[in-house]
């Protein structure tokens, strides 16, 4: 009786434990790829497609913070942001992705990174895929105007002047 009882509170120890964790890195959108920095945000970015390296934490917090796009931005949880440092040894990206007036466009993650002349070709986690509508069905969309955005870091190595986003 006691290896049932002690049995079954186990179970229910892990399978608890490790759903917890998945619902907190779901929610932060915050991945460090291997060894490296990811940050993505819906609302913030600018309205055309740009790039900027960051120099130190100071520009890095301006930027987390929303400074950066001259709009006032109300977030329910700034604690991820705080979790942001700024590495040592690498380059630091913010990318804006310019504006869109429907869909989902805010990046997942990145699954590789490589330099190809001078491109810096940034391979994003798939997209996802929305349900085409049939022929009889009422197609109603909102149209939401967002301005995604993203930063990242790669190896201070990386030598590039344009970056590529496949």
């Amino acid at each position: 009786m006691k290896k049932i009882l002690l049995t079954s509170v186990l179970g229910l120890f892990v399978m608890c434990n490790s759903q917890k964790k998945l619902t907190l890195m779901e929610n932060k959108n915050e991945i460090v790829f291997g060894k490296y920095l990811f940050y993505s945000a819906t609302n913030g970015g600018s309205a055309s497609r740009e790039y900027r390296i960051l120099k130190n934490q100071q520009e890095l917090d301006k930027v987390l913070n929303g400074e950066n796009s001259g709009l006032f931005l109300v977030e329910k949880d700034n604690k991820s942001k705080d979790l942001l440092k700024f590495p040592k040894n690498q380059k630091v990206i913010y990318y804006a992705l310019g504006e869109f007036r429907s869909g989902v466009h805010t990046p997942k993650g990145i699954d590789s990174i490589k330099v190809s002349g001078d491109d810096l070709e940034v391979y994003l986690k798939g997209k996802e895929k929305t349900k085409p509508f049939s022929p009889g069905q009422m197609q109603y969309v909102e149209q939401i105007v967002t301005r995604p955005w993203m930063v990242f870091s790669v190896p201070s190595n990386f030598e590039f002047k344009n970056i590529v986003l496949k």
